[in-house]
């Protein structure tokens, strides 16, 4: 509360429904609790500037977690509350989506019988650009979220994608299917933080 500024157009019932988020001003330079900034670490609120001594600010980061995470100072822009409020408008329902991509993988996964002894798939090639079309949807939604990886629905992901990288590896010996195959791989395996 100490660094309120109390103006002669202060509307208290606005600031006790939303305290935090009416504690920015866009007009002052200085960073202070309550103020969206961006970092290397993304665009979040300002919880606490700690001790200057020790060179971090903790940031409440806009991402389907909440995470919260220490900044150094120096690293810290402050943003218009507009243009954190666009950002907080954008998060993916995260959870939904990683629900609903693992059932897909599932329902494709059953779809061509992958889970039997003798899994070999008759057309490698669509099942390829089936995973290349999740990595695209993971990649997409990496990006409007950053804690996308984190969440425990991504964990059946991982399974399933791995499962059908291994099926279509031993359906073909085509080795352009091969090298494309192994591309989404790697680059699914990087996006997931492998």
């Amino acid at each position: 509360m100490k660094h309120l500024k109390i103006y002669e157009e202060f509307d208290l019932d606005k600031f006790l429904e939303d305290p935090s988020g009416n504690l920015h001003d866009d007009e002052d330079p200085e960073i202070n609790p309550g103020d969206w900034v961006t970092s290397y670490r993304g665009i979040g609120q300002v919880l606490d500037l700690g001790e200057k001594e020790n060179g971090f600010a903790k940031i409440q980061l806009v991402n389907s977690a909440k995470s919260i995470v220490k900044v150094p100072f120096d690293k810290l822009t402050k943003v218009k509350k507009e243009e954190a409020e666009l950002v907080i408008e954008r998060i993916p329902q995260t959870t939904k989506e990683l629900d609903s991509i693992g059932k897909e993988i599932e329902n494709y996964s059953e779809s061509i019988d992958s889970y039997s002894d003798d899994n070999n798939i008759n057309d490698p090639e669509s099942a390829i650009d089936f995973l290349e079309d999740i990595l695209i949807r993971i990649i997409d939604l990496k990006k409007r979220d950053s804690y996308t990886i984190y969440h425990k629905e991504y964990a059946t992901i991982i399974i399933g994608f791995a499962n059908l990288v291994d099926v279509i590896m031993e359906s073909t010996e085509d080795q352009n299917l091969i090298d494309r195959l192994e591309k989404i791989d790697n680059d699914f395996y990087e996006t997931s933080g492998g």
